[in-house]
């Protein structure tokens, strides 16, 4: 993602830099040094500016001859309500996408492997879900859009492809 590109996804879904810093977690500053082009922020930074806006309906439209760009898609998923078992070891999300609800299910060792840690309650999975919410949104939206859906609305992300950051052969960021 560029800085102009950010720029236009955020007039795209009219959101001030202050909309962006409460969906990204990222600070205002951070994200005004980097659209004015005075500051990179680290990749993971970029990563979360960029999994709040894909989350809201973004789509990076990579430099194709034409240029780098963004559009809307024509549907962002939302979370609708959410259940986290250690116990049971599976988060599960129920979303909307598309006009549709759908029932998400993810290991809870995917979001050890992505925080690279082990939660020791049901509330430190809570927060590590609320921290990667918009990873697992647009994970799931990807998933629905590849025909991953049972007839029922089920969805199974797993570590690989939906998350290739995690796992053994992941980088450590």
């Amino acid at each position: 993602m560029t800085p102009s590109q950010c720029r236009a996804a955020r007039a795209l879904l009219e959101w001030t830099q202050e909309n962006l810093e409460q969906r990204s977690g990222v600070a205002k500053k951070t994200i005004a040094d980097f659209e004015r082009g005075t500051q990179i922020p680290y990749p993971k930074t970029i990563r979360e500016i960029e999994l709040a806006l894909e989350a809201a309906g973004v789509q990076f439209i990579a430099e194709n001859g034409g240029g780098a760009g963004v559009r809307l898609k024509e549907a962002a998923p939302r979370l609708v309500r959410r259940r986290i078992s250690r116990f049971e070891r599976m988060a599960s999300l129920a979303i909307s996408y598309r006009g549709k609800e759908y029932r998400v299910s993810l290991s809870t060792d995917i979001l050890d492997d992505i925080d690279r840690t082990n939660h020791p309650s049901d509330a430190a999975f809570e927060r590590s879900a609320d921290a990667h919410l918009n990873l697992i949104l647009v994970r799931a939206a990807n998933a629905i859009d590849a025909g991953r859906a049972d007839r029922d609305g089920n969805v199974l992300l797993t570590a690989n492809p939906d998350f290739p950051e995690t796992g053994p052969t992941a980088r450590r960021k």
